[in-house]
Formats: structure tokens, C-alpha cells, sequence
């Protein structure tokens, strides 16, 4: 007979200190309410009237409760504060229902479980009938598995139902073990039935519960079962005592109730979420830690009351642990790294790593299965891939869920990432390597194609970023290497060397030497110097054709007798040297040839004349102007003209015979310079110019003009100096339109509020054969 239990209140135990819980609740029934009782407390904090309630189940997640009223018969759902949220009368869901024995709860959808004798019933959360099934046979207990089917314990039977209803399997037991069962328990985790009848506790294999039985003889009758999901101990009631035996069958706790003045534990129920044994006793419920210490107690009349516990759950959990949300990477073939876990009751499950190893995973790395690539490694609970071929450039995802053994599926969890192989590059860079320079204070400065780079330049401490850097050196006497480097976020890196040279100018002329007779009125000095790029070499006021650290001068005029030759090398930032030398004309030969001219951009066409001041007619003029060694024949009145295409030097050699029969040779030195070199020096003074521009070095940026055009653009530069970097970084780069031997004209394209514009750049080679900036 069931009878009524009245509170009369808690008290804390002093024979042995509680051991600490998480916090949780249970629900207990009374004659004529249910009460709540705050496990870190043991504290009574709600109560709900409630007459006539048998049965009390909870789900994994908070301290809500479904109430079975038998009288009525009614199902009442309750929330944590005691606020009644459903209240269902249990004929309205089926009208085949008949006398409720039993109601479980699956805590994996919160949906409830009805069994009367011939029936069950399947209830959603919301109370609304999902499925009904007759029962097999005659059922005295059933239990929710923790893969949310169903097992039936009958007389002489074990069932096995899938939460559709449907049947799976049906297991014979023993006759003696059969007939006196009258209470079990599953536990899904250890792979275990267990069994209890009257003095005997058995144990089966939940594969296959056919299998002959551990039998455990226990000394008293047995009053109640519970089960420890989490350790898998088995708690048994007896008439003064409760005993705890382990999955392996041995025993692991013994309780004396005598000792404690409780008797008759005839409810047993185990708390996996505050690890707690409760047992409904005669006049008290009592609490019991999960080593079987006694840890509070509630006096109460006589009966056998209705204990609510949380039910127990177990959910996968996955962590990517590697790469990271919103990685980036230089590396093409990341390695993946997942952490796997375990949540019990919504607390991390204290599993042996092996437990993981039974995980399924499904993973998707850009959209494409890599599950079965994952490695598992039981000594860290981790699973890994690597992929095996380059993963593309720029974002990619990666998500990934874990399923365990009873079916039940981790959240998926997914992030994206970027891979970057790709390094920065030095768009400009100024001065340029191989350069030789004459000024020690300098600025190593130039640009990026990513301004999310940082720019360091090796010794110095100091970083740049952004798309624009520069840095002030101080250059030492003879040949300095630089080492910058460009890194990106994703820690791709370029890096470049710099080799410049600090040299004062110098100037040295090879050709003629000091002293010289030359038996013409003009003469080719060539020589070498030393300089910063861009020097301008002069000779006698005529530029010179640079390549390189060598010069030459074709046709320099000569008066007859003695002649100074002086070469003056100009750097641009106006240091100079000079060499002079005196040589002796005699004069222009009776028959010579000139040059229309003698230097140039190729292609360069030359008219030949030849002079003749004797007074004799001449026969014939042979002719080789590439001085090959091969000649062409022309009569003396023929026009001399020739094509020179190729860049080189060229010693154009006629000979020349007179009516008389006299021979004359003459050789005329041609100079054709290419177009692309001069291009390239005016582009590099463009670079120049621009990278000073960026760095707001007005002082530095205005040595690249000649000096009508420095009076020009130094107010109109020092007014747009704020904006300087940003208008640099507005246009492109300058389009040759033409060249010549001192003129440089460029097309540069530049938006303006969304309209597209062009504007001219004009480079002019100075009188000291510096090329500087005119206009623009």
C-alpha cells in the first residue's frame, strides 16, 4: 500500500562531511504536494500541491518535472519554479490506455514513455501522442537506453524496441532468474543489464542477454535497485543496509542504514548529475554520496514516496582545435587536429580516451568528404588529417561532426580560414641595386603590393607598414649590402638585397691620351667614371653616351694646333669631377668625311660627306659603315647614308682615291645608344621621385627637377603634402609616348572623382647630362 510521506524537514548529516556536488535538484512526492530540493543546499526551494502523485520523472537539463497523478489519472508537467506548464488527462491522448504502471522519460528528446499492461505510449514534449504500440507480453519494468530504445522486462522475456516501436530483437531468460526478476536496470555505457529478484543479483550482457548470467548471492531480501550510469555501480537496497557492486561484480560500498536508524529503503534513485544515491526509506529520505557516504536526510511519515531525478544523458561533443576561425595560413596542406569529448548531464564525462575511438565522424572540407581521412589517436583524444594535395588560395571551409555509439550527434561545428602562399612584392625600390652614390645620407625607400606587409630592413630595429616605406641610412665609405624583407600576415616573405656603393664622383678619360697628335679636326674621347645613377658626363660641353660606368663622346671639335679636352662628371645632386688633358690637332685631312651625326638613339640615320680640299678629282669611295671589314663602292658624287639599328659603337671606315691614284682612309666614329636604357634611367628617376613623394620628403623629391621646374612645384607640392601617399597610390604607371637623345615624354593616367584623366611627364637632359623632371 502506498501511503502518504509529510515532510517534516532536512537535516544535515554529522557522521560524515557530504562530498562537494554540482549544483542540481530532485523532486520528492508528499501526501499532498511534490517538493523540490536544492542539491547544493538540501534546501526545500519549491513546493507544488499536488495529492496522489506515484511517479516523478525529470529530464537532463534543468529542474522541470513530470507528475503522474494515479487517482485522476493525469500527467502534470511542471517547470523549475513550480509554474504547472502542461496538465494532460492521460485517457485524452489514448483512449486504449488503461491503468499507467510505469512512465520513463528519454532525455535526448524530452519525450515521454507510458506503459500500462497491455500498451505504450509514446508522448512528445508538448503532450501530444507520437506512437502507440501493444506490449509484447506481460511487462513488469522498462527502461530507455541511452540509444533511446526501449527494453521490456516480462516474466520470462527480455524485449528490445527502436523508438518507432518496432521490434528488434526478443531474448529468452532463465526460468529461476525469470520468475523472480522484479527489478533491472540497463547500463548502456558498460554494455550491462542488470537483474534483481529476491536474494539474488544477476548480470547480463546487453548483446546478448541469453547468455548465462554473473549471479551475485546478497545475504537480506532486496528492497530496490539504482544504477550509477556514470561509474556503472549497481546500488541495492535491503532491508537495513545498501550495497554497491561495480561492472566487474564486485562489491564496492556497504552501507550500514542500521547504524543511521533507516530501514526499508524501498525506492532507490541515483542523481548522475550531482552524483548522488537518494533513498525513500521508512518515515525519511535520505541522500548518499556516489562512495556511499550519508550526506543529508528528510524525516517524513511512513509511505513510499515518489523520487524524481535527472535523467542521464550523454552527448559527444567536438572541438576544431586546428586551424583556428579565420585562420591564415602561408601553409597550402594545414593540418586539421579535432578534440573529442563527452558531456554528461551537461559536465564533462570523466571517459577513458578509448571511448572516443567508437566516434563517426563527418567532416567536409570545402564541401568535399574527408571524414575517413581523420586519424584517431587515443592518447590524446584527438583525430587528425593532413590534406594531401594544396588546398586553393584564399578562404576555405572546414566543418565537422561527431556521432557516437548510441546514435547521438555532437552540434556541427564548422569555421573558414584563408590560405596565403603567395609573398609580398617590392613594386619600386629606390636607390636601385648596383648603385653607385655619392651622397652618404640616403633614404632606402620604395613600395608594396600588400599593405598589410611589414617591411624591415635587416640592423636597423625598425618596421614599416603598409603599402609606402622608407628608411634613412647613413652610407659607409666603399660597398654596403641591405637586406630587406617584406612579411605578410600569413608570414609569406620576400626578401631582396641592396648593394650600394658610397664613392666620390670621379671621371677618367681612356681615349685619346694626354698629349695626343690627332690628325683630324675632331676626336672620340671615351673613358670611365664614377658616380651615383644618373651622372651626366660632359666633354668639352657635349654629353656623353653613358653605359653602364663607361662614356664616349663621338666628333668632339678640334681647333688646329694644341686643344684642352675637359670631361666633367655631374652627379644629380650636383657633386662633380673633372679631368683635363691637351691634345695637338693638325688640322682636318685634304680629303675627309664628316658625320650629319655622330650620337644618337637608335634607330639613327647618318649622312656622310666627304670633303676634298686638293684640288684633284677623285675616281671612287669605298665605303664600310658598320666596320665590319666589308666594303660597298660609290661614285665621289653619290649620297653616303646608312641605318644604324643596333645600339653599339660603330667605326665607319672610307677609302677614298683620287683622279691621281692616291689612296685616303678616314674613319668616323658613330655612337647609337638604346632607347630602352635611357627609358629605364628615366623610369627609375620616376620610382625615385614617386617613393619621395610617398614618404612626404619634399627636400629629396624636388632634386628630381631641373631648376625652373623646383621654382614650379615646390609651393605646389608643399600644399598637397598631407595628401601626398594618397595621390601617389592613385595612378599607374607612366606610359612612354616618345623619347630622343634628351627628351622624355610619358603619359600618366589618374582618376579623378570617378573620371579618368592623363597627364604629361617631360624629362629633359641638363647641359650637365643629368636627365631631371621639366614638367608635368
Amino acid at each position: 500500500m502506498r501511503a502518504a510521506v509529510r515532510f517534516a524537514g532536512w537535516f544535515l548529516c554529522a557522521l560524515a562531511p557530504a562530498t562537494a556536488l554540482a549544483d542540481s535538484c530532485v523532486w520528492v512526492s508528499d501526501e499532498d504536494s511534490i517538493r523540490q530540493v536544492q542539491a547544493s543546499t538540501n534546501q526545500v526551494t519549491v513546493s507544488v500541491p499536488s495529492r496522489g502523485v506515484s511517479r516523478l520523472v525529470m529530464n537532463a537539463g534543468d529542474c522541470g518535472v513530470w507528475a503522474f497523478n494515479k487517482d485522476e489519472p493525469r500527467l502534470r508537467r511542471y517547470a523549475a519554479d513550480g509554474t504547472l506548464e502542461l496538465d494532460i488527462g492521460v485517457q485524452s491522448l489514448d483512449s486504449r490506455i488503461d491503468e499507467i504502471k510505469d512512465v520513463q522519460l528519454d532525455p535526448h528528446d524530452e519525450s515521454l514513455w507510458l506503459a500500462d499492461e497491455r500498451r505504450f505510449s509514446h508522448i512528445s514534449p508538448a503532450g501530444q501522442l507520437l506512437i502507440g504500440f501493444p506490449a509484447p507480453g506481460e511487462v513488469r519494468q522498462f527502461r530507455v537506453a541511452l540509444d533511446q530504445s526501449l527494453w521490456l522486462l516480462g516474466e520470462r522475456r527480455l524485449w528490445h524496441f527502436d523508438k518507432q516501436g518496432t521490434l528488434l530483437a526478443k531474448f529468452a531468460l532463465a526460468d529461476d532468474l525469470a520468475e523472480d526478476a522484479r527489478h533491472f536496470a540497463v547500463d548502456g555505457l558498460g554494455g550491462l543489464i542488470w537483474m534483481a529478484g529476491d536474494h539474488e543479483l544477476a548480470q547480463l550482457p546487453l548483446s546478448n542477454p541469453s547468455a548465462p548470467a554473473v549471479r551475485l548471492r546478497v545475504p537480506r531480501s532486496i528492497t530496490g535497485l539504482a544504477l550509477d550510469p556514470l561509474s556503472g555501480k549497481v546500488w541495492v537496497g535491503q532491508t537495513e543496509s545498501l550495497l554497491a557492486y561495480a561492472r566487474e561484480g564486485t562489491l564496492a560500498h556497504s552501507v550500514d542504514l542500521g547504524a543511521l536508524r533507516l530501514r526499508k529503503p524501498d525506492r532507490l534513485a541515483f542523481d548522475p548529475a550531482s552524483r548522488s544515491l537518494w533513498v525513500g526509506a521508512e518515515r525519511s529520505v535520505a541522500r548518499f554520496t556516489d562512495a556511499g557516504q550519508y550526506a543529508a536526510g528528510l524525516a517524513a511519515r511512513d509511505g513510499d514516496e515518489a523520487l524524481g531525478v535527472p535523467t542521464f544523458r550523454v552527448d559527444p561533443t567536438l572541438v576544431i582545435a586546428q586551424p583556428p576561425q579565420n585562420a591564415l595560413t602561408d601553409n597550402p596542406t594545414p593540418a586539421f587536429t579535432l578534440t573529442y569529448g563527452a558531456q554528461c548531464n551537461a559536465d564533462p564525462c570523466p571517459f577513458a580516451n578509448d571511448y572516443f575511438a567508437a566516434y563517426q565522424l563527418s567532416a567536409t572540407l570545402n564541401a568535399q568528404p574527408v571524414g575517413a581521412q581523420f586519424v584517431f589517436h587515443a592518447n590524446a583524444a584527438e583525430a587528425t588529417f593532413t590534406p594531401a594535395t594544396r588546398l586553393p588560395e584564399g578562404q576555405n571551409s572546414f566543418s565537422a561532426q561527431a556521432t557516437d555509439r548510441f546514435g547521438h550527434t555532437s552540434s556541427r561545428e564548422a569555421i573558414t580560414f584563408t590560405v596565403d602562399t603567395v609573398p609580398p612584392k617590392f613594386l619600386t625600390l629606390a636607390p636601385s641595386e648596383g648603385s653607385v652614390l655619392a651622397n652618404p645620407n640616403i633614404l632606402i625607400q620604395g613600395t608594396i603590393d600588400d599593405p598589410a606587409a611589414t617591411v624591415v630592413l635587416a640592423g636597423m630595429g625598425i618596421n614599416r607598414n603598409g603599402a609606402s616605406f622608407s628608411f634613412p641610412v647613413v652610407l659607409l665609405p666603399g660597398l654596403s649590402t641591405y637586406n630587406l624583407s617584406a612579411t605578410d600576415p600569413a608570414g609569406n616573405v620576400t626578401v631582396v638585397v641592396l648593394h650600394l656603393t658610397l664613392a666620390a664622383v670621379s671621371v677618367s678619360i681612356a681615349s685619346p691620351s694626354n698629349g695626343a697628335t690627332i690628325n683630324a679636326d675632331t676626336v672620340t674621347v671615351s673613358g670611365t667614371f664614377q658616380g651615383p645613377a644618373n651622372t651626366g658626363i660632359t666633354v668639352n660641353g657635349i654629353a656623353a653616351i653613358v653605359t653602364g660606368s663607361a662614356f664616349i663622346v663621338a666628333a668632339v671639335p678640334l681647333q688646329p694646333g694644341a686643344n684642352t679636352l675637359s670631361a666633367v662628371a655631374t652627379a644629380p645632386n650636383g657633386q662633380s669631377a673633372t679631368q683635363t688633358l691637351s691634345v695637338t690637332s693638325t688640322g682636318p685631312a685634304p680629303i675627309h668625311v664628316t658625320a650629319s651625326i655622330a650620337q644618337g638613339l637608335a634607330p639613327l640615320d647618318v649622312a656622310f660627306t666627304v670633303s676634298n680640299t686638293t684640288g684633284k678629282g677623285l675616281l671612287v669611295v669605298q665605303a664600310d659603315f658598320a666596320g665590319s671589314g666589308s666594303f660597298g663602292f660609290f661614285s665621289p658624287d653619290a649620297p653616303l647614308s646608312n641605318r644604324y639599328t643596333t645600339p653599339g659603337t660603330y667605326r665607319a671606315a672610307f677609302n677614298i682615291v683620287d683622279s691621281t691614284g692616291a689612296s685616303f682612309r678616314q674613319t668616323v666614329t658613330i655612337v647609337v645608344q638604346d632607347p630602352a636604357q635611357v627609358d629605364q634611367t628615366l623610369r627609375v628617376l620616376w620610382g625615385g621621385f614617386t617613393a619621395a613623394l610617398a614618404s612626404r620628403d619634399m627636400a629629396q623629391a624636388l632634386q628630381y627637377f631641373n631648376l625652373q621646374a623646383q621654382a614650379k612645384y615646390a609651393p605646389v607640392l608643399d600644399a598637397l603634402r598631407p595628401n601626398l601617399p594618397q595621390i601617389v597610390a592613385s595612378y599607374g604607371a607612366p606610359q612612354l609616348s616618345t623619347i630622343s637623345d634628351g627628351l622624355g615624354e610619358y603619359v600618366l593616367g589618374r582618376k579623378i572623382n570617378g573620371v579618368n584623366q592623363i597627364f604629361f611627364i617631360y624629362f629633359l637632359r641638363d647641359v650637365d647630362g643629368v636627365w631631371r623632371m621639366d614638367s608635368m
